[in-house]
């Protein structure tokens, strides 16, 4: 399973070797802490990876209807009909199994906040109400009473500016799916003039489909790595904080091509940004 995971460069770079990056600076002083956080972070990286999957296999399957119309219409041999739609259910399962793994993988993600926030399991069991619940509970935890407080509020605010810009829709449009309709009548078609064919693609917000996803997919997986930065650093020891490294930082120390994805790195407070501390 991990050579699979491993396979994806991306989540690769962004979750496992961020997480690389940033244990060292993280004061967990039991050894089951530290292996809780990773069996976290493995999950989060196996739901972000069978999105990947919906996300692939759903712009394959348009393309094979695409190829599949215009056989049909050289073996006619027409040169002119009215348009046509089909409802394509495999293109629908994809899309709603993408949408099942867009709320899965941040439901693993705020279990997190049991290891470095010392939340209970009952408030880290969902995101529920697009994280606006997690940040009640960090609110009301003992850690916001102490000089942790601005760090938490760092996380509640990365959890407030996504949801202006796609958090809110997506988990909405996943719980419509789920709880009120699905995605029936998503239709694919064709329309066919002067020889000609010319496909019809649904869209979602404006936007065809597999452009959708791939814009999601990349917002959910920059969330995961930013949420991720932001909750150790919650449990950092006491001097060390956050700072943002340039790509070939990453592709140099980890001798991969994965180690551009490596965003956050550690620094002494009160230094430059783009100071290492050397650790």
């Amino acid at each position: 399973m991990i050579r699979k995971l491993w396979g994806d460069e991306e989540i690769g770079g962004r979750l496992y070797l961020q997480m690389c990056e940033l244990m060292q600076a993280v004061n967990f002083p039991e050894k089951e802490q530290k292996d809780a956080v990773w069996k976290v972070v493995f999950a989060c990286m196996h739901k972000l990876t069978i999105l990947k999957h919906h996300q692939k296999q759903y712009e394959q399957w348009e393309r094979n209807k695409f190829v599949n119309a215009q056989a049909r219409l050289k073996k006619s041999q027409r040169t002119r009909q009215e348009p046509e739609e089909y409802e394509e259910f495999e293109m629908i399962a994809e899309l709603e199994a993408f949408l099942h793994q867009v709320k899965s993988s941040l439901d693993m993600l705020a279990k997190l906040l049991m290891h470095t926030a010392n939340l209970g399991k009952g408030a880290t069991s969902t995101f529920g109400d697009y994280g606006d619940r997690l940040g009640k509970k960090l609110r009301a935890g003992l850690l916001y009473k102490t000089e942790k407080k601005d760090l938490i509020e760092d996380l509640i605010k990365l959890i407030e500016d996504e949801q202006k810009t796609w958090l809110k829709f997506v988990v909405d449009l996943r719980d419509q799916i789920s709880h009120w309709q699905g995605l029936s009548g998503l239709a694919f078609g064709y329309i066919l003039v002067a020889g000609k064919l010319t496909p019809t693609y649904p869209t979602i917000n404006g936007k065809r489909i597999p452009d959708f996803l791939k814009l999601i997919q990349e917002n959910l997986i920059g969330f995961h790595q930013d949420f991720l930065a932001l909750a150790l650093r919650i449990k950092f020891f006491p001097g060390l904080e956050l700072i943002p490294l340039d790509p070939a930082h990453g592709e140099s120390k980890y001798n991969h091509s994965s180690g551009r994805f490596v965003k956050w790195g550690i620094g002494m407070k009160n230094l430059p940004a783009g100071t290492t501390s050397g650790v």
